[in-house]
């Protein structure tokens, strides 16, 4: 059951994205170095957030291998990097710790690297089990038109009990095409108009990310 960490930062100024993505590069590039996988992400034109949000998502087998990670601190390729970077004139405004929903996961090997969509969603007091059930019939309506969807539940988030719902694609141009499939599909149409998802999970934000190579 894998551990994603993210870690989300905004732009203080519209001048400030080419610096902070360069930083962000050279923290994913010194990670892996150091055996570890971790993507970069830039929020898409019109994606769902801050003008030139970005972020860092760092992926973990499982939790004893977070733990380790946590426990091990900055490694010294890291901090060689974090040395030679420019102030970005960015602010760090998001850290979420998530964890796949046992019975949803996939390998992340399997998931493509081009542009993925995030839905976020306020689980509601005592209504766990049926917004893991809601999500967990979007995933297979997803799946069965050939999407690459990824399920993960926040261990450590403010606010808390949130779902993060992952649509994976190679382009955006794929994103689209699957767009087109999800609104010519009965099953999908059915299920999103279902009204029995009211009072269960509140979508509290959807945003698109850019995987950057």
């Amino acid at each position: 059951m894998a551990i994603m960490v993210t870690n989300t930062w905004t732009p203080n100024s519209s001048g400030a994205t080419p610096q902070l993505t360069e930083n962000l590069r050279l923290s994913r590039d010194a990670m892996h170095t150091d055996g570890q996988q971790v993507d970069t992400l830039r929020l898409m034109p019109g994606g769902g957030g801050v003008p030139g949000e970005m972020a860092l998502a760092m992926e973990f087998e499982d939790m004893a291998a977070y733990a380790k990670a946590v426990s091990a601190g900055v490694t010294p390729a890291v901090a060689e990097a974090q040395a030679s970077m420019q102030y970005p004139n960015s602010a760090p405004v998001r850290a979420t710790t998530w964890s796949e929903i046992p019975g949803l996961e996939i390998p992340y090997g399997d998931l493509p690297q081009g542009v993925v969509l995030t839905s976020y969603s306020k689980i509601a007091p005592g209504k766990a089990a049926e917004a893991i059930a809601r999500v967990s019939k979007s995933k297979e309506i997803m799946t069965k038109l050939g999407g690459s969807i990824r399920v993960m539940v926040a261990n450590l988030s403010n606010p808390a009990g949130i779902i993060l719902y992952g649509m994976y694609h190679e382009s955006a141009e794929a994103m689209a095409a699957f767009g087109d499939a999800m609104n010519g599909d009965a099953d999908w149409q059915a299920h999103w108009a279902d009204t029995s998802s009211f009072g269960v999970n509140e979508i509290i934000r959807q945003s698109g990310w850019e995987i950057l190579d």
